[in-house]
């Protein structure tokens, strides 16, 4: 489609008034006059083109359809349903719908898959003291993060220890800033990780 030079009206749909950074959209319908879109907050929008029967685009119309996950991918599959895949959050399955529900969203969800991607952080419990491990993760992204448990199918091998005589814990201390030289965070320039202790 290309644009003849006539009046486009273009609306924004953002509570700042800052623009958005949209991180997936999908085709809805086959001739690409309807777009779903999912910025990096989780918010759904669909934007409508107008066109002229010389593929001329006319109108541009961008509308708020609800919260969601921060979708990397999105599917339309068929009368009204939509699969949204998450690199940060879990995976929804949607059911569009012309009129508002009473949360102001256009959709409702049908499935979730759970996503424990990205993990940030993690540590390894054993609260009954028996041997059988618990990984609580930190898991997701911004509005998507959540503490997650696996129960099942841990389990871990010790290959090798290293005795440390009067340390009594350790951790890791990342360095702000990037690049070498100025704005430097005190640890010789550039970003990366410094191990620390006591």
């Amino acid at each position: 489609a290309c644009h003849s030079g006539g009046a486009v009206r273009a609306h924004q749909v953002s509570a700042s008034g800052a623009p958005t950074l949209f991180r997936a959209h999908g085709r809805v319908d086959p001739d690409g006059t309807r777009w779903l879109l999912s910025d990096a907050a989780g918010t759904l929008y669909v934007l409508a083109i107008g066109l002229t029967d010389r593929a001329e685009v006319t109108s541009l119309t961008l509308e708020r359809l609800g919260q969601t996950v921060a979708a990397s991918a999105i599917c339309y599959l068929d009368n009204g349903v939509v699969y949204l895949g998450s690199s940060c959050a879990d995976a929804v399955l949607l059911s569009l719908s012309t009129e508002a529900h009473e949360d102001g969203s256009y959709f409702s969800e049908l499935a979730r898959w759970e996503n424990l991607g990205p993990i940030v952080d993690f540590a390894v419990l054993d609260p009954e003291g028996q041997g059988q491990g618990q990984v609580v993760t930190c898991s997701g992204t911004r509005r998507d993060g959540s503490i997650r448990v696996v129960r099942s199918g841990v389990a871990f091998d010790e290959r090798a220890s290293l005795p440390l005589p009067g340390v009594k814990a350790m951790w890791s201390l990342h360095a702000s800033g990037c690049g070498g030289g100025g704005g430097g965070s005190g640890y010789g320039g550039g970003g990366g990780s410094h191990g620390g202790g006591a």
